[in-house]
């Protein structure tokens, strides 16, 4: 029997989308309107070419937030603040908040859509987060391990450039924690409940290096950690860098590399589960710290593990 390949992408914080009309793709056709350094590309049809179906997981109207702060808080609570209000655009134009009765988080709301779509199955999951869409995919993994009905557990992880609000969260689940530490909790569960998913971090931008938001040390210890050289836009045009990693990703597909060739400077979506899993942070054996006694963690990075 043949698996499905399906790929599902979990995108940003969306502030002014609906009063612009605007629903996020990966197909980004624009340069007759808005030149850019980059040619037209569809690049979903790059990866439907590889045999994947692909999926978007829209929650934009409820990221539609002044704030990215409370944007953030509906990934985990619906409860508290505006709880899950969702903004529309009218037919005149203008834009209204409508509050949601549900007493769903984003994240229960992705759970159980996922679950109608992936539950008994053997489809071969591959899940894409974008900035806070980081975290959504991160509770999905983390959620799904307390699932005890059949279901599909992706088989791979893709973080690209994610963003974490700095300081600690009042509301549930956090309770006067920050967004880091539970993103750390989160990558512990995971690897250790499920080892042979890869987890691969991208980072563009000063959004993902934690400059303009909360650092997570764990990325670099419990994943596949890559800091991407976009040559095509300089340090400091932070927008261009971390709105485009999504589209260079997905356009990295077409890339003329082998299945087991990794570039630790760039994207490499091309790579196999099998090859970029031999490259996942292992914890250090007891011989390897004492052989290391100046090794400031117990984890051995950026090499590739053992596959015997």
């Amino acid at each position: 029997m043949k698996f499905l390949n399906v790929l599902m992408i979990f995108d940003r914080w969306e502030n002014g989308g609906a009063l612009r009309g605007f629903r996020e793709t990966i197909n980004w056709i624009t340069n007759e309107t808005n030149p850019v350094e980059a040619e037209d590309v569809h690049s979903i049809d790059l990866w439907v070419h590889q045999g994947y179906n692909v999926g978007i997981f829209y929650w934009d109207q409820y990221s539609d937030e002044d704030k990215v702060e409370e944007a953030e808080r509906k990934i985990y609570n619906a409860t508290e603040g505006s709880k899950m209000r969702w903004k529309r655009q009218n037919f005149d134009g203008s834009v209204i908040y409508i509050q949601n009765p549900s007493h769903l988080c984003a994240s229960d709301t992705l759970v159980t859509e996922y679950l109608s779509h992936f539950g008994n199955t053997n489809a071969l999951v591959h899940v894409v987060g974008h900035s806070l869409g980081t975290q959504m995919v991160l509770e999905l993994s983390r959620k799904l391990l307390d699932i005890s009905i059949p279901h599909a557990y992706p088989t791979r992880i893709t973080l690209l450039d994610p963003f974490f609000s700095k300081g600690k969260k009042s509301y549930s689940p956090f309770q006067g924690n920050t967004i880091p530490h539970r993103v750390a909790e989160t990558l512990s569960l995971v690897t250790e409940g499920r080892p042979l998913v890869p987890i691969e971090t991208y980072i563009t931008s000063l959004c993902g290096s934690g400059v303009l938001g909360a650092y997570c040390p764990e990325l670099k210890l419990k994943t596949v950690y890559h800091k991407v050289d976009m040559m095509q836009f300089p340090w400091h045009n932070v927008a261009h860098r971390h709105i485009c990693a999504v589209h260079v990703y997905f356009c990295s597909m077409n890339l003329n590399h082998s299945s087991d060739t990794r570039n630790p400077k760039f994207f490499n979506p091309h790579v196999e589960d099998a090859e970029l899993r031999k490259w996942m942070p292992r914890k250090a054996t007891k011989s390897e710290r004492r052989n290391r006694k100046n090794l400031p963690i117990e984890v051995i990075v950026d090499q590739p593990a053992d596959s015997s």
